[in-house]
Parts: C-alpha cells; sequence; structure tokens
C-alpha cells in the first residue's frame, strides 16, 4: 500500500485518506504487508504532507504492527529545508526501530539524513532476526555512513539476504571499508550484494574480487551494472570466479562500455573453468559485437549444463552476431 499524502476528495473510491490507512496500520489489519511512505519534494503544497501528528501515528503504528513484511522510505530531495521536518523524520525512524518483524526496509534518499538514521536504526538492523533485506540505494554513502551500516550489519545473528546500494556514490575509498568490516565477520556477508550505478573503477574490482574468492564468504549474487569498469577490472572478477569452490548464483556487469576484447579476454579467464561461470549472466548495455558474441557462445558450450538467464540487450551484435552466438 502507497501512503496517500493527502486527504480523498471524494473524486476516487480506491483512494484512501491518511486516516484510514493509519488506523489500518493501528488495527494490525492482516490485508496491510507492505508500506511505502513517498515524500515529494518542497513544491507540494505544505499541507498535503505528513505532518507532525501523523508522523507520530505513523511512528507508533509501525513499532507495534506484526503484519507487515516491507516498509519502504522514498525522500526527494530537499525536503529537508525545514528544521521541523528533520526531526519528523528522526522521530518516525525511532519509533520504528521497536518493530521486531519486519522483512524488508528501504531508505532512499536521506543524504545528510542518513548518519543520524542509521544511529537510530541499530538496534533494528542488529536484532531483527527477521530482517533478510535492507535497500539504501539513491542515498550519498561516505565512509561514516558505511561504517555504520556494516558495523550493524555485521553484529547480526544472521546475516542479511541481499544488501541493496545502488546510485550510492560509492567509491574506492568507500569500498575498501565495506569489505574491511565485512572480512571481520565474513560469515554475515550478505549472499545479495548490488553496488549498481557507483564509482568501483577497476581498482575495487581488485578488491571485490579478493572477496570472491574468500572460502568464508558465501555470495551468490553481485551486481555491477554501470561502475566504470574496465578490462582490467573485468580480468580480476573473472580470475576470482574460476578459483571459487562453487559458481555464483547470477553476475551483472551491464552498461560498463565492455569491448569485444573485454568479453574476450573476461571469457577467455572462464574458458578453463566452465563450470564455474554464473548461471545468470547480465552483459546488456555494452559495446559487445560479433566477435565478442561468438567467443561467448564457444564458451557457454562447453558446459555441461546452460544457463538459466543470459541478458545481452542492448549491445552491437544485431543478427549476424545472434547467428555468430548460436
Amino acid at each position: 500500500m502507497d501512503l496517500s499524502r493527502y486527504e480523498d476528495d471524494g473524486s476516487r473510491d480506491d483512494v484512501l485518506s491518511i486516516n484510514e490507512v493509519l488506523s489500518l496500520l493501528e488495527d494490525d489489519h492482516p490485508s496491510i504487508e507492505h508500506v511505502v511512505v513517498d515524500i515529494p519534494e518542497n513544491n507540494v503544497p505544505r499541507d498535503a504532507l505528513l505532518g507532525k501528528d501523523e508522523f507520530e501515528r505513523l511512528g507508533l503504528a509501525l513499532a507495534k504492527n506484526t503484519t507487515l513484511s516491507t516498509v519502504c522510505f522514498h525522500f526527494s530531495e530537499g525536503y529537508y529545508d525545514i528544521e521541523f521536518d528533520r526531526l519528523f523524520v528522526l522521530r518516525l525512524l525511532q519509533l520504528m526501530n521497536k518493530n521486531r518483524h519486519l522483512f524488508h526496509l528501504e531508505l532512499h534518499g536521506l543524504d545528510e539524513l542518513l548518519d543520524e538514521a542509521l544511529y537510530i536504526l541499530d538496534p533494528f538492523l542488529k536484532y531483527n532476526d527477521k530482517l533478510c533485506s535492507f535497500d539504501g540505494s539513491s542515498n550519498r554513502i561516505r565512509t561514516t555512513e558505511m561504517n555504520i551500516l556494516m558495523f550493524a550489519l555485521t553484529r547480526r545473528r544472521w546475516p542479511l539476504r541481499t544488501l541493496q546500494l545502488d546510485h550510492c556514490g560509492i567509491d574506492l575509498e568507500v569500498l575498501i571499508e565495506m569489505i574491511k568490516l565485512l572480512n571481520e565477520k565474513p560469515k554475515m556477508t550478505p549472499r545479495n550484494i548490488s553496488l549498481a550505478f557507483n564509482d568501483i573503477g577497476d581498482k575495487g574490482c581488485y578488491c571485490i574480487a579478493e572477496m570472491l574468492i574468500d572460502p568464508k564468504i558465501h555470495l551468490e549474487e553481485l551486481k555491477l551494472t554501470s561502475n566504470s569498469i574496465g578490462k582490467q577490472g573485468l580480468q580480476f572478477i573473472a580470475a576470482a570466479l574460476s578459483a571459487r569452490s562453487s559458481a555464483l548464483e547470477r553476475l551483472d556487469i551491464g552498461s560498463n562500455s565492455m569491448t569485444d576484447e573485454d568479453l574476450a579476454a573476461f571469457m577467455g579467464i572462464l574458458s578453463t573453468t566452465p563450470a564455474l561461470i554464473p548461471n545468470k549472466l547480465s552483459f546488456e548495455h555494452n559495446r559487445i559485437g560479433v566477435y565478442g558474441v561468438r567467443v561467448l557462445g564457444i564458451v557457454l558450450a562447453s558446459r555441461d549444463t546452460p544457463l538459466e538467464m543470459l541478458h545481452l540487450g542492448r549491445s552491437n551484435f544485431g543478427f549476424d552476431g545472434l547467428r555468430a552466438f548460436l
């Protein structure tokens, strides 16, 4: 359910007012499993936004609710220009901190509030054993925020299933901080990690390669879409994949300007251990031509079992490349 920001004007029967939605949450209504709190930019009239009383009621309802599985907070840029808005948001998270039933939490667009929010949510992230997925995308994550987040996640009883940090401006320095903390508690590494649309680069791939070959880290899916990864970074990743004891379930390295030569070098390394090629691969939105897909097809044909998924969309090989691949 998308939490409405306004009272229904009566023109639509299927739109619930804020008060109606809050009442359902307060009553632990079993029909509500997902709640999205979408706060728009400041060009929306102030009286159309959640006010102090609504934030307080929402926080109290989320703290006590036992039927929700997912809560998503999407805050648009510029919402925190007014000081009391900041206090409302932090108060809401403080109240929600008591919930121990959520499976998935999203925090988008907190930016300068992120460090304070993560401090407040530290007990929730550590002690909610049911939590299996955290999405902190679309926040500016620096070393301070990464340290707070990973410290909490590595102190859990069980690891997360999924950690998603897309569009967070993560660079080499921040990535090193993340992996350093994971190396201290390798069994707490999430099974699925998405770091799409960041700035990891080739040197970052070297760090990720070390994580991939660590036998104490049981990574299953890795998403590195659009991370300025070149030929050297791809080779680091391929060498690590071929040195693992078991194959990744999924690898996504689309939108990295990969050329034919890059893909050929990547698959050439994996050709020595075809069984360790990930079962799901995405190379879409690269500069792959006929030669690249021909090499890809030859290497994949050496596997005993076919891939479960292969994405090559928005590349340059056309029908000639399709024929070469088949």
